[in-house]
């Protein structure tokens, strides 16, 4: 199934799978081996530590091959509406925040980035300036769309 992504999304997975690739890789083998060297395998916790790093990164690495394999980037259209890729000025009880909504694939909430399949992500798709939305009890009026 294809997942739509921003243009950031995207080179931020791109250079996520690369840096795992090139040197996660290296890194966790060289790990393997110098636990490889501390003697008998199976009672070896360095090693069987490393092994499972790499069985987790190779599995990501698998996730991103897949994930970006079929993406596709959202091209922001100018629009008087909230579409994904839009920054999004609100309001609520005076004070104001701004969030950028985006693919599930690329929230985080810290950095101001909220995902369309979120509570408020899901309010505020396809409405417009001046709107008022309310989520957990809480309402939210869009000041500025950017």
């Amino acid at each position: 199934m294809p997942k739509s992504f921003t243009k950031e999304g995207l080179a931020k997975l791109q250079a996520e799978l690369e840096q795992l690739k090139k040197v996660g890789r290296r890194d966790l083998a060289q790990e393997i081996n110098k636990a490889a060297g501390y003697g008998d395998l199976s009672e070896n916790a360095a090693y069987k530590d490393a092994k499972e790093k790499k069985a987790f990164m190779e599995g990501r690495i698998l996730e991103l091959e897949s994930m970006l394999a079929n993406a596709t980037v959202l091209e922001k259209k100018e629009s008087s509406k909230v579409q994904v890729g839009s920054s999004v000025v609100l309001e609520s009880n005076k004070q104001k925040m701004t969030f950028t909504l985006v693919s599930p694939q690329e929230a985080d909430f810290d950095k101001g980035l909220i995902s369309l399949e979120s509570p408020i992500g899901n309010a505020l798709f396809n409405q417009e300036k001046g709107a008022t939305i309310k989520v957990n009890d809480k309402e939210y009026t869009i000041l500025e769309i950017k």
